[in-house]
């Protein structure tokens, strides 16, 4: 998948459920998928995550649209969400302080 050629990996489940939560350090995309007449999973559509949470992807030839959860837009057509991948962000410009420590 070209997720992983990019440096995302399957996100781990929460409670048995995939993890739409925001992460400031984590870039999410939401898969979603259909099941065909042979019962085989089918890759539709993918979303990605933006820093304010919510989701934003274009379906087909439509508008690209935005909402808070991926399944706001489960249907027959594009499925329902069956996996998230995630990478780190590089936190960049990120002051972290260290102690210092002081002579006896």
């Amino acid at each position: 998948m070209a997720l992983v050629n990019q440096g995302f990996s399957l996100a781990k489940l929460n409670g048995g459920k995939l993890d739409f939560r925001l992460d400031p350090l984590k870039e999410k995309v939401v898969v979603y998928g259909t099941t065909n007449a042979k019962g085989q999973m089918v890759v539709t559509h993918a979303e990605r995550q933006t820093s304010n949470g919510k989701y934003r992807g274009k379906l087909g030839r439509n508008f690209l649209i935005e909402h808070n959860d991926p399944t706001d837009v489960n249907c027959t057509l594009y499925g329902e969400p069956i996996a998230v991948y995630e990478k780190s962000i590089a936190a960049v410009g990120i002051v972290v302080p260290v102690p210092v420590p002081k002579d006896k």
